[in-house]
């Protein structure tokens, strides 16, 4: 059993005609009995079409397919790290990057729904149960949210100034800063008219 570019090529884009086995979005991806025939029949159409490839089994096309997927996943996160960074960039040479790209709308359809309650309880709970004996000079609430291609991370950090010490010229802060992060949720589905 040998995959070439091309078997490789043609087994992403028989993937890509059954959205049940990489979609999460469709409800026919929680559908266990239609992933394994979606699998069954992108093996049957494989072992037609590519002799070498007569001895593979369902297992090797859905090992094969989560590994391309994972290359895949990599190397988008490089040439989206490197978007964001270095003025050059990151470009990839990995020749079925544009075949794979249609599951760039699937990666990102995470968002996160910060509450002011969640970050009043988290300031509650650290001020009760951690810094009570502890005499508060200043306390800072601030929350960043960053939004990437339908990705929202919303991240919100409490500092807390706990002493400020003066010893000649230098002056001396003791900080408490602790950070969280909103769990992502599934966004609710749109309703058809």
């Amino acid at each position: 059993m040998v995959w070439t570019r091309i078997s490789e090529e043609f087994l992403v884009e028989r993937i890509r005609d059954h959205p049940c086995i990489w979609d999460h979005r469709s409800d026919l991806y929680t559908k266990k009995a239609l992933k394994r025939a979606a699998y069954v029949a992108v093996k049957n159409i494989l072992v037609d079409n590519f002799p070498e490839l007569a001895t593979i089994t369902t297992d090797h096309v859905r090992i094969k397919y989560n590994n391309l997927r994972t290359y895949f996943l990599k190397e988008l996160k490089k040439t989206v790290d490197a978007s964001s960074g270095s003025a050059g960039g990151y470009v990839t040479r990995w020749e079925l990057f544009g075949v794979m790209s249609f599951l760039k709308d699937t990666l990102y359809n995470y968002i996160t729904v910060p509450t002011q309650h969640f970050r009043e309880e988290l300031l509650f709970t650290i001020i009760t149960n951690i810094l009570r004996p502890i005499i508060i000079l200043h306390i800072f609430i601030s929350t960043v949210t960053i939004s990437f291609m339908q990705h929202t991370v919303t991240t919100s950090t409490i500092t807390i100034i706990i002493s400020c010490r003066q010893h000649r010229n230098t002056t001396t802060v003791t900080v408490l800063q602790l950070t969280s992060r909103a769990k992502p949720v599934k966004p609710a589905k749109e309703e058809e008219n």
